[in-house]
């Protein structure tokens, strides 16, 4: 860590640890503020809080700190770790994306999460870690706002539940029209345009490979083809016995080790007459790998095989750490040197390319990437995922850009609704509204009359209109998984026990519980 990143992220795990909850989607904080807080502090409880961080007074606990922790679930370690990311990687995680080790701590300290190393759970918890670090920025400048994404599930789901792609699909939501998280495909899809890219690219650049890649895959192909740590993971097993861990530093350019081009820079660097399509693929981790030093001194024109062979890299075993197929490569060294690339583009073309599928198809399967995939849905297949809860007696009623379901609870001409919008996601934080509401005098006078104290105004929300009076709240689906919407028609239950007139709790409740279907009723209504 460098030290005001670590203040930082100690400071707000710090805050909310007391709070559970609070809206610190972006990690910086104000000095003034920052300085206010910690002289407000009494007994230096924020110094306490990171001496039992770092673990200082290892006679009151035996456990481990929780930044070594965090290092044991995310670092390679041939053993006990086969899982792992490259401590090049980890390394710069706090650097890089630092919301993501975050969200990490607080679900290690906060939520107490626990994981056996190589389990199911510790693969999916590194391929939501490596997701969001190296495909949740979108347009934006960091990842805050995917850290304001996720926020509902990082706080209130239980650990199968968050490290899942429950998480995921919130992550997925848009922000002002925009990705967060770049969409990722489902790894036959990824195999099956690549291998169609391959197939029909003549070298024409207009008919090539940017035209041909749909704009989802297209999109995932651009930020992880280029992603070096992409290509670290693959040799995470030769980083670790090669280098010892004191030697990669923070910064991106002090590493042991040079990036190298397999087929070398030269082959097209002012060459006239290489296809365009060559040259888009080129520079991708396709064609590189990180190699010692001393490996990358003086073979400038070297063909691959002739220069893997001439520093003893050749063997099979030597190019599996640097995760090179030696029949691939040999195939393309038989036809191809610096004065035959111009014909024979195609053959390293599919080489790159067929590399560049190899990397992400190890990570894909080491992380059990296709599990995290949300299915996506259409509103139709939303309306049912409500319908399968609620009864018959709930009203449906369409309005453009809009669903509501209104439920008559008998006297007063009161009424129970809830609705959501159908042209934004319905997963948008507060995006479900529920409530009572009356449109004649009667109810609405004693919707009027009820008194709201001070602690309870947030939670039940007085409105008049011209056509009606009602009390509503605003609520979070989570996702579309079952689980999210029993959890959200328990936050109704939850609402209506609590109301402030209890005429119309016990009206209210009584119906509500009616029309819920019978399969869900005892998990929503908190039954054992």
């Amino acid at each position: 860590f460098k030290p005001a990143r670590f203040i930082t992220i100690m400071y707000r795990l710090f805050e909310m640890q007391d709070k559970k909850k609070g809206n610190f989607y972006r990690l910086a904080i104000k000095p003034k503020v920052f300085q206010r807080s910690i002289k407000k502090s009494k007994n230096n409880k924020f110094v306490a809080f990171i001496k039992e961080i770092l673990n200082v007074d290892k006679k009151k606990s035996n456990k481990p700190s929780l930044l070594a922790t965090v290092k044991d679930l995310l670092t390679y370690e041939e053993r006990t770790n086969k899982y792992g990311l490259p401590f090049i990687t980890v390394s710069r995680l706090n650097t890089q994306s630092p919301e993501v080790l975050f969200m990490l701590m607080y679900r290690l300290h906060i939520a107490e999460d626990g994981f056996c190393l190589q389990s199911d759970e510790h693969r999916k918890l590194l391929g939501i870690i490596t997701l969001f670090s190296w495909l949740g920025k979108g347009e934006q400048r960091d990842h805050s706002q995917l850290l304001r994404n996720i926020f509902p599930t990082m706080i209130k789901l239980n650990p199968n539940r968050f490290w899942s792609w429950e998480t995921v699909q919130r992550a997925l939501l848009k922000h002002n029209g925009k990705e967060v998280l770049t969409h990722f495909p489902l790894i036959e899809k990824l195999k099956k345009e690549i291998r169609t890219i391959i197939k029909n690219n003549n070298g024409n650049y207009k008919s090539g490979i940017f035209e041909k890649i749909n704009n989802e895959v297209y999109s995932f192909i651009g930020k992880i083809f280029w992603n070096k740590d992409l290509l670290t993971y693959s040799q995470r097993n030769y980083l670790s016995k090669e280098y010892e861990n004191k030697y990669f530093m923070l910064d991106d350019t002090n590493v042991p080790f040079d990036w190298d081009h397999i087929f070398p820079h030269d082959f097209i660097r002012n060459k006239r007459g290489i296809t365009q399509s060559l040259k888009d693929w080129y520079h991708s981790n396709g064609n590189f790998w990180a190699c010692p030093y001393e490996f990358n001194r003086g073979a400038h024109d070297d063909p691959p095989c002739e220069k893997f062979k001439d520093k003893g890299w050749l063997d099979e075993n030597c190019l599996k750490a640097a995760s090179i197929d030696k029949e691939a490569l040999e195939n393309c060294n038989k036809i191809i040197d610096k004065d035959s690339l111009k014909e024979n583009w195609k053959t390293v073309y599919e080489f790159i390319l067929n590399r560049n599928l190899n990397l992400c198809e190890e990570w894909y399967d080491q992380f059990e990437i296709d599990k995290l995939i949300p299915e996506s849905l259409e509103n139709e297949d939303i309306k049912k995922l409500f319908e399968n809860i609620i009864k018959m007696m709930w009203k449906e009623i369409e309005e453009e850009g809009w669903q509501t379901y209104n439920l008559s609870i008998g006297e007063n001409n009161l009424s129970l609704y809830f609705s959501y919008n159908t042209e934004d996601d319905t997963l948008e934080e507060d995006g479900i509204e529920f409530g009572i509401y009356s449109e004649e005098d009667s109810g609405s006078k004693i919707i009027k009359n009820i008194k709201i104290s001070k602690e309870l105004e947030n939670k039940y929300i007085q409105y008049k209109n011209k056509t009606e009076t009602g009390m509503y709240t605003n609520f979070t689906l989570i996702s579309y998984s079952e689980n999210s919407m029993i959890d959200l028609f328990k936050s109704f239950n939850d609402w209506l026990k609590k109301f402030p007139d209890n005429n119309i709790k016990k009206m209210a409740t009584e119906r509500f519980h009616d029309s819920i279907r019978v399969q869900y009723k005892k998990k929503i209504l908190n039954k054992n």
